[in-house]
């Protein structure tokens, strides 16, 4: 026959134990009754149970030195007042920059505390300047007079009488100096075009953009000035054809120079 495997129970038991080892019919080798004697100080009855458990002992295991005289390291009041000044010295800090990256050196924690990053460095006292409404007045006024400048330079490079053109339309300033850009948009098309079809296209939409915001008593005036502009277009393209026929006949430019000298000479 097989010899039965005993598996060995941890010694350190008490009466609870004993109950359950006595309810599981639990078998001791001598080692173990010898180990539960050391600790216990008594053999082990197998065949209590826990009627007998609860009559005879607490099922509460004695405690030895349950108060102890050990006390701590530190104090714990002093504990606590040393957190509430690290709470406060950390309230009142300097918050530190971010940093995109790590950057590692060689030195110890007492030389990186003597460094005096650029980051740490208190800013310059800057002024502030609250805008006022006399401000914005300045400040508007100074762009509407850039903008008249820019407005009279074009007018200049198209020939136009910039000193009276300003009081010609019924518009705003920055209205009317999308209008002059537009009309030297289209100037210089007609200069560039190669057909009178295209040319006269261009000339109508130059007065009708014009016009159309013009003073009623300036459309006049405005179509006056819209005429010379026209005919130095004209004379211009005469001009580049006449060079360019010296050079060699075409039929084609012979009959572009005519409808041109008839405009130049109206």
């Amino acid at each position: 026959m097989a010899e039965q495997f005993i598996t060995p129970i941890v010694p350190n038991i008490g009466p609870v134990g004993e109950a359950v080892a006595g309810n599981a019919g639990a078998v001791f080798t001598a080692t173990d009754k010898k180990i539960i004697k050391e600790r216990v100080g008594d053999e082990v009855n197998p065949t209590r149970n826990f009627g007998e458990v609860f009559l005879s002992r607490s099922l509460t295991p004695k405690v030895e030195n349950e108060l102890t005289s050990v006390q701590p390291e530190e104090n714990p009041k002093e504990i606590e007042s040393r957190r509430k000044d690290h709470e406060r010295m950390l309230k009142h800090a300097p918050i530190a920059v971010a940093r995109d990256r790590v950057e590692i050196t060689n030195l110890t924690p007492e030389e990186r505390l003597m460094e005096k990053p650029a980051e740490f460095n208190a800013p310059a006292d800057e002024t502030i300047t609250i805008a006022t409404e006399d401000d914005q007045k300045r400040e508007e006024q100074k762009k509407r007079e850039t903008l008249r400048k820019e407005t009279s330079k074009i007018a200049k490079e198209l020939l136009l009488n910039s000193t009276s053109l300003f009081d010609q339309f019924t518009i705003e300033q920055n209205e009317l100096h999308t209008l002059v850009s537009r009309i030297k948009e289209h100037h210089l098309k007609r200069l560039l075009c190669a057909s009178r079809e295209e040319f006269e296209k261009l000339t109508e939409q130059i007065k009708t953009e014009t016009l159309h915001s013009a003073k009623p008593e300036a459309k006049g005036w405005i179509e006056a000035q819209l005429k010379e502009l026209t005919k130095s277009a004209a004379d211009y393209k005469l001009k580049l054809l006449r060079s360019l026929q010296d050079m060699g006949f075409n039929p084609i430019r012979d009959k572009n120079i005519k409808w041109l000298e008839k405009i130049v000479n109206l």
